[in-house]
C-alpha cells in the first residue's frame, strides 16, 4: 500500500476511535449570570419540552427545561424557579451557578414531596448539536451532577432520558442524610447497568412507571428528577439546587456509519490518484 494511503487510513481510523470516546454533551457550571426568579404559582408547573426555561440575558450555560410539583399544594406551594449565582440562601453560600428549584412556607401536618426535572433536549447539547439523531450511552458514558438541598428528610434522585420511545427514569438513589445544605455528588458511571422505568413528565412529575429496557443508542434527551421530602415539619425554604451537571454520551452509531462512508469515499479517491 501506497504510504499515503496508508497514512490516510490510519487518520481515518484514528477519527472513527476517536469519536467512539465517551465526550461531554451536556455541561452546565459557573455561567456567572442570575435569573429573574419566576414564579410559577400554586402547586407547580406541568413539563413541556416544547417551552425552555428563560434566564435572563447574559446567560451562558445551556438551555433547559423543566418543572416542579408538590404533593400538597395547600401547604406548601412552589414559589419560584430560578438560577442562582454567589447568593446566600438558608445561610448557606452558593459560590457558583445552580440551578435552584424553592419552595414557600410549609405547615405541620403531613409529608410534603417537592417534586422536579430538570431536562436537556438533543438540540442543546453543546457538542453534538448537528446530529441527525440523539447520543449513544453505553457502559463508557457518565452521568453526573451534584446537589445541594436546603432542609426535607430524605432526598430521592434519578437520571431521566429521553429516546423515540418516550421518557424513561433510571433507578433512585437516595442523597446521604447527613449531605443536607452540603453539596453531594451524584453520578452513575453506566448507564446500561442501572434499572430503568418508564416516565411521563407530561402527564405528572412525581409518578414513575413500571420496569422497562429502553433503546440507549439514540437518546435525544437527559435530565434529572428529585423528589426533596419535608417529613410533618413547619419549617420553610425546601429547596432543591443542581450544578456541575456532566452528562457524557456518544455519537449514535448512523453517525459511524456516514463517517466510515465517507472516509471509504476519499480512500478509493487517493488510491486512485496513487494508481493513476
Amino acid at each position: 500500500m501506497n504510504t499515503k494511503t496508508s497514512l490516510f487510513a490510519a487518520a481515518g481510523l484514528g477519527l472513527l476511535v476517536s469519536l467512539q470516546a465517551s465526550t461531554l454533551v451536556v455541561g452546565y457550571s459557573g455561567t456567572g449570570y442570575v435569573s429573574a426568579n419566576q414564579p410559577l404559582g400554586g402547586a407547580g408547573t406541568a413539563f413541556d419540552s416544547g417551552v425552555p426555561i428563560s434566564p435572563a440575558a447574559g446567560y451562558t450555560g445551556p438551555t433547559f427545561y423543566g418543572a416542579v410539583a408538590t404533593s400538597d399544594s395547600s401547604a406548601a406551594p412552589i414559589s419560584d424557579w430560578a438560577i442562582f449565582n454567589d447568593l446566600f440562601f438558608a445561610n448557606i453560600p452558593l459560590t457558583s451557578d445552580w440551578i435552584g428549584i424553592a419552595t414557600g412556607s410549609t405547615m405541620a401536618g403531613a409529608d410534603k414531596h417537592h417534586y422536579g426535572l430538570v431536562f436537556f433536549k438533543q438540540e442543546d447539547f453543546s457538542d453534538f448539536s448537528t446530529l441527525p439523531g440523539g447520543v449513544r450511552l453505553s457502559a463508557d458514558t457518565k452521568l453526573s451532577f451534584r446537589v445541594r438541598r436546603t432542609g426535607g428528610n430524605p432526598s430521592f434522585v434519578r437520571f431521566v432520558i429521553e429516546t423515540d420511545a418516550g421518557f424513561f427514569a433510571s433507578s433512585s438513589t437516595e442523597l446521604s442524610s447527613g449531605q443536607a445544605n452540603g453539596v453531594e455528588l451524584v453520578a452513575l458511571a453506566d448507564p446500561t447497568s442501572t434499572n430503568w422505568f418508564t416516565y411521563d413528565p407530561a402527564t405528572s412529575i412525581s409518578v414513575v412507571g413500571g420496569a422497562s429496557n429502553p433503546d440507549l443508542t439514540n437518546v435525544i434527551g437527559m435530565g434529572i428528577w428529585f423528589d426533596n421530602v419535608r417529613a410533618g415539619s413547619a419549617m420553610s425554604g425546601m429547596g432543591f439546587y443542581v450544578t456541575d451537571i456532566q452528562l457524557t454520551a456518544i455519537p449514535e452509531p448512523s453517525t459511524y456509519a456516514a463517517l466510515f462512508g465517507l472516509l471509504a469515499i476519499g480512500f478509493v479517491l487517493v488510491r486512485r490518484r496513487v494508481w493513476a
